[in-house]
């Protein structure tokens, strides 16, 4: 008898409870993992460097017993009632892990979760036109489109 053990997003993030990767959770289960690495900018300083590279999914992440989860503490939260839009921010159960989420503001459904090992917790959060705009504990700001959240800029 076939038993269906994929993770139930929605009820591990009501749980406040989010997976631990670097990366884009939607909410359809589809993962687009992050690389995010310190790099020499210019000037010899460190810059965190984001960029997208390979699509997983929570089920597959499961299936390979590589899935594990945060709890999650949201900080701030904005919305956008013509949208049915509610974007939310935090940190997870690490010092250096930050979320940024968006969800449907009637019925709390995932569009997507940011959620990074090395961001720094999110403490501010702003929908501004169709840009997500976090900024982390440290003072700087992610920018991540709406539509495509994995081209997350960093300033």
């Amino acid at each position: 008898m076939f038993e269906n053990t994929d993770p139930n997003l929605k009820a591990e993030w009501d749980a406040e409870r989010c997976p631990i990767i670097d990366g884009i959770i939607f909410g359809d289960g589809r993962i687009r993992r992050m690389l995010v690495q310190r790099v020499e900018n210019p000037s010899g300083e460190s810059d965190l460097s984001v960029q997208p590279t390979d699509w997983t999914s929570l089920a597959e992440l499961s299936r390979n017993n590589e899935l594990h989860w945060t709890g999650v503490d949201t900080f701030c939260k904005a919305t956008d009632s013509i949208r049915n839009l509610s974007v939310v921010c935090g940190e997870g159960g690490m010092g250096a892990d930050g979320f940024v989420a968006v969800l449907r503001l009637d019925n709390g459904e995932i569009v997507w979760i940011a959620f990074f090992t090395r961001s720094n917790p999110f403490e501010e959060i702003q929908l501004v036109e169709d840009q997500v705009m976090a900024r982390t504990n440290l003072g700087m700001w992610w920018q991540f489109p709406l539509h495509s959240p994995e081209m997350v800029t960093l300033r």
